[in-house]
């Protein structure tokens, strides 16, 4: 899909992984995740013009946190995994 509808982000859940790397993305694309066992959260820029960077105190293996900064336009991207098994109310405090 990212090949074909030419997105500049993408925010991906579930990442299949091996070897502590996301498995089926191209190299040349910026992969932004955190956790050492687990992706369960990613975020994938495909477009090399934009800057961004990981914000770690905020990112872990269920949350990815990244600021964006393109031409004048400056904001933050974030992908969620909300686990079944957790309360629904500990992923809304996460997100507060």
């Amino acid at each position: 899909m990212i090949d074909t509808e030419e997105p500049d982000l993408r925010f991906i859940q579930e990442l299949y992984e091996y070897k502590s790397r996301p498995l089926g993305i191209n190299n040349t694309y910026r992969i932004y995740t955190t956790g050492k066992c687990i992706l369960r959260a990613a975020i994938i820029i495909i477009n090399n013009n934009i800057d961004a960077i990981l914000i770690t105190k905020l990112s872990d293996e269920d949350t990815v946190l990244v600021e964006i900064i393109h031409e004048n336009m400056k904001f933050c991207a974030v992908s969620i995994y909300f686990d079944l098994e957790d309360q629904l109310e500990n992923n809304f405090t996460k997100m507060d």
